[in-house]
């Protein structure tokens, strides 16, 4: 349990320090807050929660390392998870989906023909599947 107390407060050059003394019963702590402007009420308490939260991480920190040689081998890379076959087919659908909607485009302009887009069309009616419906109507 931690506890605070101000230990000194001064006004200097438009600047109010605050110099408060945090224990957790082990350590002590001498912390300087430092506002050159009014604040709320709980301006202070709110900036030593703050303080004191940071001081329990980095304990926690503390505690993990010991003395002695640091390993400096990296991290193993973690292996990619492979897709799986549903990933795999709603990929090859958007993929198929997009070519037969911009083959769709390229006949207004008569760059392909009817039978172009019809065979993509063929195709991507082959790949569908009825939870692929959220992907046609975007």
């Amino acid at each position: 349990m931690w506890t605070a107390k101000i230990t000194d407060k001064s006004l200097s050059e438009g600047r109010l320090i605050i110099t408060v003394e945090l224990s957790d019963g082990t350590r002590k702590f001498g912390e300087r807050f430092t506002v050159s402007n009014a604040q709320s009420p709980t301006w202070l308490k709110d900036r030593i929660n703050e303080r004191i939260n940071v001081l329990d991480q980095l304990g926690d920190y503390e505690e993990s390392l010991s003395v002695g040689s640091v390993d400096l081998t990296p991290d193993p890379i973690p292996e990619p998870i492979p897709p799986t076959k549903e990933d795999t087919d709603r990929s090859t659908f958007v993929q198929e989906y997009q070519k037969y909607l911009q083959l769709q485009k390229a006949l207004e302009a008569k760059l392909v023909t009817q039978a172009d887009v019809d065979t993509q069309a063929t195709l991507v009616k082959q790949l569908y599947k009825e939870d692929y419906i959220d992907i046609v109507g975007q």
